[in-house]
């Protein structure tokens, strides 16, 4: 059964569910929307291989009808440096709810950072860093708490333990 975390954004009728097979024609709306040049098939094979080696979870954002407003993938990984890490990749979220289904993101990333035992957050920017992309994740991200450190926006929370 697919995992399901309501926000606490201030438009509290999005909620967050992990991507299942059914989703992908209607979360592909929003890839093809932001990645004009992806197919439905190379979308397809992105999503069913991601699991390989380190598993990559999928999940969407949703208003209270069911439409997807925003994406994002998610894993857990260990180094030595920081422990435990939540690396969030793939954001991708248009139209005119996008700061709410951003809010959604971020509240669904803290609490699996939470439940995951992950203190470090690290949310992967766009390889072109100046990008119109990834100046949006800056802007939104950094208020949150989010240092830009490399190829990644982070942020440490030290109440968390692993």
């Amino acid at each position: 059964m697919a995992e399901i975390h309501n926000s606490t954004a201030r438009e509290a009728f999005f909620s967050a569910k992990t991507l299942d097979e059914g989703d992908l024609a209607q979360a592909y709306v929003l890839v093809g929307l932001c990645h004009d040049g992806i197919s439905l098939e190379r979308w397809r094979g992105l999503v069913t291989l991601s699991g390989r080696p380190e598993p990559l979870v999928w999940k969407s954002i949703r208003d209270s009808r069911g439409y997807i407003h925003a994406i994002f993938a998610h894993r857990r990984e260990h180094d030595m440096h920081s422990g435990a890490v939540l690396v969030v990749t793939d954001i991708l979220a248009a139209g005119p709810g996008w700061r709410a289904a951003m809010e959604a993101i971020e509240d669904c990333v803290r609490g699996t950072a939470q439940q995951a035992a992950c203190p470090t957050v690290r949310i992967l920017l766009h390889p072109d860093r100046q990008s119109p992309a990834a100046e949006q994740l800056r802007s939104f991200f950094g208020p949150c708490g989010y240092s830009d450190k490399g190829p990644y926006l982070t942020r440490t929370a030290p109440h968390v333990v692993t």
